[in-house]
This record gives structure tokens, C-alpha cells and sequence, in this order.
């Protein structure tokens, strides 16, 4: 390859990033979130479950479930307590 060619290549790649730069200079990203309807004008309730033993219910229980109602636009989250943890081994 000649010294023109690369010249040209690296000009032609200069270009390239120029309008790249220009072309996403004022777009904005897009929301990390889901949009979803309000409430109110849904049909149906959308109901998150969640499960386990809560062995003691905490403060780390409730801020999950009140995060997981607001990403997925939920109306409610129901707490299903287990009597025993399946992976835990019984003690004797």
C-alpha cells in the first residue's frame, strides 16, 4: 500500500468519525426503564409474587419488592412464605 492510500484511508476515517460525532451529538439516551401504562387505564392488575422463607421479613425484603413494583409497573406484590427453604439441609 502506498503513503496516498493510507493518507487517504485515515482521512476518509476521520470523516467518518466527524459525522458520527455530529450525527449523536444531541441525541439523549434512551429511558433504562420500561414505560408502561398508569395504572388507571389498565385492565387487569398486574401482581409480582414473591417467595422464599423471609426468616425473618426485613427492611432488604421490602425495598426489593417496592423495586421490582416500579420497574415492571406493578399494582401489587404478594409475599408467599415458604415453611421450609428447599436448598437448606434439615437440622437434627
Amino acid at each position: 500500500m502506498s503513503i496516498t492510500n493510507t493518507q487517504t484511508e485515515q482521512a476518509s476515517e476521520e470523516i467518518a468519525l466527524e459525522k458520527t460525532t455530529e450525527a449523536t451529538a444531541g441525541a439523549t439516551a434512551a429511558p433504562a426503564l420500561p414505560q408502561h401504562p398508569p395504572r388507571a387505564l389498565r385492565r387487569r392488575r398486574a401482581i409480582g409474587i414473591m417467595g422464599g422463607t423471609f426468616d425473618p421479613i426485613h427492611h432488604g425484603h421490602l425495598v426489593a419488592a417496592s423495586e421490582v413494583m416500579d420497574v415492571f409497573g406493578l399494582d401489587q406484590v404478594v409475599f408467599v412464605p415458604a415453611a421450609m427453604q428447599p436448598l437448606r439441609r434439615a437440622v437434627t
